[in-house]
C-alpha cells in the first residue's frame, strides 16, 4: 500500500511537470506571436509547421528543465533573469521596429515569454553551478593564449580577405559625419565613433585612401576582439573549465 502511494505521488508530480511544461511551450508560441505583432510582419500561426515546431521544442525543453529540482535562491535568480530577458526582447523589438515601447503587445510579450525565460535561466544556472563546483585550477603555459589567439586570427582570415576592407553598415556613415563635422551623439557608442573617425583619418592622412582607413579599423577590431576571446578561453582553461569550451 505504501509503495502504491509513493508511485501515485510520483505520477502526480510527473503529470504536474508535463502540464506546466506544455503550458510554458504554449506561452512561448503566443509570446513569439506578440513579437510578430510588434513588428507588423505577418503571423507565426500563418505557418502551422513552424508554430508546432516551436511549441514542441519549447514544451519538451520546459519538461526536461522542470525535472531537476532547484533551490529557492536559484529560482529567484532565474525569475529575475527571465524577466530581464523577456523585457529586453520585447522592448528591443518595439524600439527597433516602432520607435516606442508603449504598446500593449510589448507587455503581452513580456508576460508570455517570462515562464520559458525563467526555466532556461534556471537550467543555465544549474549547469554552471554543477560545472563550476567540479572546476580545479591547472597550471598551463601562457603560450596557450597565443595559440588560441593565432588560431582565431587564422580562422577569421578568409572572411576578412573576402570582405576587404571590411563591412561597414549604414550607421557608420552617420558616425563618421559626427566625428568629422562635430555633434557627437550617444545614439552610437562615442568611443566607437572616435575609433572609426581616428582610423579613417589616419588612412586618409597616411595613405590618401578612405579604404585604407577602413582597413586599419577592421584590423584593429580583428586583433582586439580575437585577443579578448582568446583571453577568455585561456582563463577558462586555466581555471579547469569544461574542455568542451576550452
Amino acid at each position: 500500500m505504501k509503495k502504491w502511494g509513493e508511485n501515485w505521488e510520483v505520477g502526480k508530480s510527473s503529470i504536474g511537470r508535463i502540464f506546466l511544461g506544455t503550458g510554458a511551450g504554449l506561452l512561448l508560441v503566443l509570446g513569439i506571436e506578440q513579437l510578430y505583432n510588434i513588428r507588423s510582419e505577418g503571423s507565426l500561426f500563418s505557418n502551422s509547421v513552424t508554430a508546432m515546431l516551436f511549441f514542441g521544442l519549447g514544451a519538451y525543453a520546459a519538461c526536461r528543465l522542470l525535472n531537476k529540482r532547484a533551490e529557492k535562491r536559484t529560482w529567484r535568480l532565474a525569475a529575475l533573469a527571465g524577466l530581464l530577458f523577456s523585457g529586453m526582447t520585447a522592448v528591443g523589438h518595439a524600439m527597433n521596429y516602432r520607435d516606442t515601447m508603449w504598446m500593449k503587445e510589448v507587455f503581452g510579450a513580456v508576460i508570455l515569454l517570462f515562464p520559458m525565460g525563467t526555466l532556461l535561466w534556471k537550467g543555465l544556472f544549474q549547469w554552471l553551478e554543477a560545472h563550476m563546483l567540479s572546476m580545479r585550477p591547472v597550471d598551463i603555459s601562457k603560450k596557450i593564449f597565443f595559440f588560441y589567439w593565432g588560431a582565431l586570427l587564422l580562422l577569421w582570415m578568409p572572411t576578412f580577405l573576402a570582405s576587404y576592407p571590411g563591412i561597414y553598415a549604414y550607421d557608420t556613415g552617420y558616425q563618421l559625419n559626427e566625428y568629422m563635422y562635430g555633434g557627437l551623439s550617444s545614439h552610437h557608442p562615442v568611443i566607437h565613433t572616435w575609433l572609426l573617425g581616428i582610423t579613417m583619418r589616419a588612412g586618409v592622412g597616411l595613405f590618401h585612401s578612405s579604404q585604407a582607413g577602413a582597413f586599419l579599423y577592421t584590423v584593429l577590431q580583428l586583433i582586439l576582439f580575437s585577443a579578448m576571446l582568446a583571453g577568455g578561453v585561456y582563463y577558462l582553461r586555466k581555471e579547469g573549465g569544461p574542455r568542451l569550451f576550452c
